[in-house]
């Protein structure tokens, strides 16, 4: 949750990139970070970058369209981490249930979907495939205006 009922906001250990080189930082072999924000790269370089910043940011805007923790605690086989468990409802054709029920709406069906497809595109496993930052703002600013993306 990033607000909670006061609307006192929860969103920490948010950006490890820094501006410096990666191998001017002191490096260590733990792995920093909350789960199901690091960039699947991370745990083998160890090296933050701002493709891996867009990962986690994009996380948390998959967290508001969903309603759920980037990590479920749960049991069984059906468990996923919400990346995965996004990737495969989209394969099915089935992107309605990936909306939180609170927010789903058929007059912004649109929008909703228009979100959701700037997500996937910054959640990608290859960082390089993976947005910019200033493209994902430009894209979200456009939504609802008929601007391309």
């Amino acid at each position: 949750m990033l607000l909670d009922e006061r609307f006192e906001t929860h969103l920490v250990d948010f950006g490890l990139s820094k501006l410096l080189r990666p191998y001017d930082t002191h490096v260590t072999t733990d792995l920093v970070g909350t789960l199901g924000y690091i960039p699947p790269e991370y745990s083998q370089t160890l090296t933050a970058t701002f493709r891996g910043d867009v990962y986690s940011f994009d996380v948390v805007l998959l967290e508001l369209l969903t309603g759920k923790r980037p990590v479920e605690v749960c049991r069984g086989k059906s468990c996923r981490d919400l990346v995965s468990w996004i990737f495969q409802l989209k394969s099915e054709n089935r992107m309605e249930e990936i909306f939180d029920t609170s927010i789903w709406d058929t007059s912004y069906e649109k929008q909703l979907l228009e979100v959701l497809s700037i997500a996937c595109r910054c959640i990608m496993q290859d960082p390089q495939q993976r947005s910019l930052i200033d493209q994902v703002v430009s894209w979200l600013e456009a939504i609802g205006t008929g601007k391309d993306r």
